[in-house]
This record gives C-alpha cells, sequence and structure tokens, in this order.
C-alpha cells in the first residue's frame, strides 16, 4: 500500500485520520506526544513545532501523500481566535511543503473555519476572512503555489488518550453525567465527523484536488441546536440501555443575548462539485458520532483512559 503520512496524528482529528484511512493506506504518524499508540498504526515521535525536524521525517518517510494536521486544524468552536497561528505554525507549514515538493508527496494541509466571523451566513473559498485571519489566508496563499490541497473545515470527534476532549465530546459526557450543556446559541458553524472527513479527503486526494477547499457538514447550526440533536436522538441509538437523558431538548433555545452572534460558516458548493459527492447532514454525523462512543472506536483512541459505558436500562 501506498504511504500516508500524517503530522500530529496525536491531535484528535489526526487520530481519527488515521483509523479512517488504515485500510487504505500503509499511515504513518508522527506525534508531539511520547509515547503514543494507535492500533495497527505506526508512530513516531518528532518535534512537530521543528519546521527542520519535521521537514527531515518527510524527506526521510517519502510518503506518497501527507495529511498536516496541525495546531490550525482545531475548529472555531475550539479555539479561541486564532491561538494556533504562531510564527512556528507557519514556520512549518511551509518546511513540509518544500520538503513534500522535493520528494514528491502530495500535501493535504487542513485548515480552520476560524478564519470567518461574518456578517454573511455562509463563506466560500474566496470570502474575505477577518482580520485576525488574513494572516492565515496568506499561508493558505503559499501553500496553493506550491501544489498543495488546502481543507477548510469545522472538525469534530473523540479525542485520543492525553488531548484534551474537542467542545463536543465535553458536551456529550456533560449530557450523559445529567449536567447542563455548556452550549451557546449565536456561534454558527457547519460541523463534520473527523471519519466522515476523511472519505471526502480520500476522495479529493483520488481526483487530486488542489488549492483551497470547503470540507464541511451540509447543514449550520448553532451549539445549542447540535445539543438539542444530541439528547434528542441518543437515547434511540442506544435503545435505551444507557438511561433517560435530561429533557434538554426543549429547553435549548437558538439565541444567546449573552454572546456575540458570529459566523463560521463553511459554503461546500466547490467541493460537492469537485468530488461529486454530497456533504453529511448534521444528524447523520451525530449517528456515528455516538456510535462510535459503543463499537470500539472510542476505545482504539482512548484506551489508556475513562469510556463512556452503557448504564444498565
Amino acid at each position: 500500500m501506498a504511504k500516508l503520512l500524517i503530522v500530529g496524528v496525536d491531535s484528535m482529528v489526526g487520530s481519527n485520520l488515521a483509523l479512517a484511512l488504515s485500510r487504505e493506506f500503509d499511515v504513518v504518524g508522527l506525534c508531539q506526544q511520547k509515547p503514543f499508540h494507535l492500533p495497527a498504526i505506526r508512530t513516531s515521535g518528532c518535534r512537530t513545532d521543528d519546521p527542520a525536524a519535521v521537514a527531515s521525517a518527510v524527506r526521510r518517510r517519502k510518503p506518497r501523500w501527507i495529511i498536516h494536521c496541525g495546531p490550525l486544524a482545531q475548529s472555531s468552536w475550539d479555539q479561541r481566535g486564532l491561538a494556533g497561528l504562531t510564527p512556528a505554525t507557519v514556520n512549518v507549514a511551509l518546511a513540509i511543503a518544500e520538503a513534500a515538493r522535493d520528494v514528491g508527496s502530495r500535501l493535504t494541509y487542513l485548515s480552520t473555519d476560524a478564519v470567518f466571523s461574518g456578517p454573511r451566513m455562509f463563506h466560500n473559498e474566496q470570502s474575505p476572512g477577518k482580520s485576525s485571519g488574513e494572516a492565515v489566508q496568506e499561508i493558505e496563499q503559499t501553500l496553493e503555489t506550491n501544489g498543495a490541497l488546502i481543507v477548510r473545515t469545522h472538525c469534530y470527534g473523540w479525542s485520543p488518550a492525553g488531548q484534551r476532549p474537542v467542545w463536543i465530546e465535553r458536551l456529550a459526557t456533560a449530557m450523559f453525567e445529567g449536567q447542563p450543556p455548556d452550549a451557546q446559541g449565536s456561534h454558527h458553524a457547519t460541523p463534520i465527523l473527523a471519519t466522515d472527513l476523511a472519505r471526502l479527503l480520500l476522495r479529493a486526494y483520488r481526483l487530486d484536488v488542489r488549492g483551497v477547499l470547503h470540507l464541511a457538514g451540509a447543514e449550520r447550526t448553532s451549539q445549542r441546536r447540535l445539543a438539542a440533536e444530541l439528547a434528542a436522538m441518543w437515547p434511540d441509538l442506544c435503545s435505551g440501555a444507557i438511561g433517560s437523558l435530561p429533557a434538554l431538548a426543549g429547553t435549548l433555545a437558538e439565541s444567546d443575548s449573552n454572546s456575540a452572534a458570529r459566523e463560521t460558516s463553511l459554503d461546500t458548493r466547490r467541493a460537492r462539485r469537485l468530488l461529486g459527492r454530497p456533504m453529511p447532514m448534521l444528524r447523520e454525523g451525530l449517528c456515528r458520532f455516538v456510535a462510535q462512543a459503543f463499537d470500539g472506536h472510542r476505545q482504539r483512541l482512548h484506551s489508556a483512559g475513562t469510556t463512556i459505558r452503557r448504564r444498565a436500562a
């Protein structure tokens, strides 16, 4: 099988992509965290914030495909502003692009919907970002000139051991324990499950898509609407085995007067046209997310930590 190198495999998105793509590729992961283990995935410790170290790893392994899951791969619900943008972030991205070009590797760089904040409801690939997002778009443009695929997304999923859970995992854990969810109604985005993103990335790789591309969920939603959907569907999906959840679906509102409105929803029309595939609906992704809590997927990611277990009916 062709070799796939995932830089940042110990992140939420990196580890989920590694598991999802391991049947198609010989996956090798570079991780900052040592030791880090994923079933059937070869991992190697590397200073993923060191441009020279990462570029050396790329040149040594000569992968067919590289997916870079750096700090900017975090969604707008999981980072404040663009805190992941540092000089090291920029230099690592450029070093990987140069090394990829030298060894003939295809590069996919995961970026974030946090470059946007409104006022328009949906943003396409040419939409101007907020002022703090202009630097990110400059990095994206440089990578584009090097033949990379730059994917802006809003990805969620279960987190690996040793990493702080992303917002939706914290939400699910709180709801399962009967705690009130910390969910805003004013920030709208287009979330996509990491394993659903993996299938779309594979499609884009096979079609040799380059440039900036939005891959996200089909539906614009707020945190509160997502929480309400999850509360309404979870007992049905688990056949009542986890007991009753709080009656959240009828109490979660779509408005939140305590927060400023934000819009980071992504327009995916270009992706649908190029890939010939629809983007996943919100409920479809949430259904698969819940199933992963019980089918072994989450346990493979987080075997060293606590897991959500079925409650007796």
